[in-house]
């Protein structure tokens, strides 16, 4: 039950299709990934070590887009906030298509219009859309851990914010000067290097807990406030599955056997599908990952028969 799957389901309840993003798992991954390559190597000469400054800052702002992105799907004042950030955009032909077929929003444009090259401008755009002073709200943000019997724990993230802060700021610097100069010395060691990729994780591991509060999580107590947040979604998505296949009946109702036929057997097959796909995790969240499984589903089937539909009345033209 990973979180770009969740991710999916929010965004479907808000009737949007989701985008492909990066997400705080993927973002670790790959700074994971890199760790291990550049400490696998001998890298005598620093040549290799001067890349990862600008891989790093790389996978930070494709990142902190995504965020951007997901908290102005979130809320609507955050979207009333983000205007004063950005600058005139010119709607040219394409970019009125891609927004009128859902391939482009709003919200996808803020996001890569806003200016995120140094780390005052990426603390700037979170301080207007979080309404609060950033550096704050990471220091406070707890890394929240599901427990054995089903309960969340909340852990310190950043235990030091002004290190963090040290460590970016140096970060950024490096990259801009590896990027436009050819400096005469080493801009970074070893040492260096393994400061910046921490703090880099801890940056994403708290913006992502950042993002899940404000756009996810809804910071539920329990394992059990959680399955009912759950179900209220796949309650929504049977119900809107449940009208498109009665407008599918209503439509040609010699064919009612048959579609209730159809709509039988699809729900015994997702109902084993989304048990067997939840017994993959761990036994306190199984119920959840089969809510969020068949409300996947669920959407899915929806847009299948919505689809059905349309062409049935097409092709009756």
């Amino acid at each position: 039950m990973d979180s770009l799957h969740k991710r999916d389901i929010i965004l479907q309840r808000r009737g949007r299709q989701p985008t492909a993003g990066v997400d705080y798992e993927d973002a670790n991954k790959s700074i994971s990934d890199l760790e291990k390559a550049v400490f696998a190597v001998d890298d005598g000469n620093g040549l290799i070590a001067e890349f990862v400054p600008i891989r790093l800052v790389t996978i930070l702002e494709v990142f902190i887009r995504n965020v951007i992105e997901l908290l102005l799907y979130a809320d609507d004042e955050k979207k009333r906030r983000a205007q004063a950030l950005l600058k005139s955009i010119k709607f040219d032909f394409l970019l009125t298509e891609a927004l009128e077929s859902g391939q482009l929003t709003l919200a996808s444009i803020d996001a890569h219009e806003v200016h995120i090259q140094t780390l005052p401008a990426i603390v700037h755009i979170f301080d207007v859309l979080l309404a609060d002073d950033f550096w704050e709200v990471m220091q406070q943000t707890r890394l929240v851990i599901a427990e054995d019997d089903g309960s969340f724990v909340q852990e310190p993230i950043i235990e030091d914010i002004d290190a963090l802060k040290k460590e970016l700021t140096r970060l950024f610097e490096v990259r801009h000067v590896l990027t436009h100069e050819l400096p005469h010395s080493k801009a970074v060691n070893r040492d260096d290097i393994k400061r910046m990729i921490e703090a880099s994780r801890k940056f994403v591991t708290a913006l992502g807990q950042i993002q899940q509060d404000n756009e996810w999580w809804n910071n539920p107590r329990n394992i059990a406030e959680y399955e009912e947040q759950m179900r209220g979604f796949l309650a929504e998505s049977q119900s809107k599955l449940n009208d498109a296949v009665q407008q599918l009946i209503a439509f040609d109702q010699s064919c009612r056997e048959l579609v209730e036929k159809a709509q039988n057997a699809w729900q015994q097959f997702i109902g084993h599908q989304a048990e067997l796909e939840a017994d993959r995790n761990e036994p306190w969240c199984r119920e959840v990952a089969r809510l969020v499984n068949l409300t996947h589903a669920t959407d899915t089937r929806h847009a299948e028969i919505v689809s059905m539909l349309q062409e049935w009345r097409l092709n009756s033209t």
